[in-house]
């Protein structure tokens, strides 16, 4: 049981790499972009849930606003907070709360 290895795939991921790198020129500004791609994502699928709960679960709205609602905030808060105010050479503010949020 082996990997498939396609030469062209590799020096893809290289020049695609090196691109991002040159055009954040800091580790700070490609992690801040990171945290808005994660936090956008998460967006995204906490939408497509509430949809999916909504119209093919047929649960009444006043069920699925709520919960959108504090999913949707926890998760903007947490995201761009730690994403814009965190202090330059510290975990992010997201990381520091994760483990309270989570016990």
């Amino acid at each position: 049981m082996g990997q498939i290895y396609v030469p062209w795939i590799n020096w893809l991921l290289l020049v695609a790499v090196l691109t991002l790198v040159l055009t954040f020129k800091s580790s700070a500004a490609l992690a801040y972009a990171f945290g808005m791609a994660v936090t956008g994502t998460i967006t995204i699928t906490t939408l497509l849930f509430f949809y999916i709960v909504r119209y093919q679960w047929h649960r009444p709205w006043w069920i699925v606003a709520p919960g959108a609602a504090f999913l949707l905030t926890t998760t903007w808060a947490t995201g761009t907070t730690g994403s814009s105010t965190s202090p330059p050479g510290s975990a992010t503010w997201t990381s520091r709360t994760s483990p309270a949020c989570c016990r």
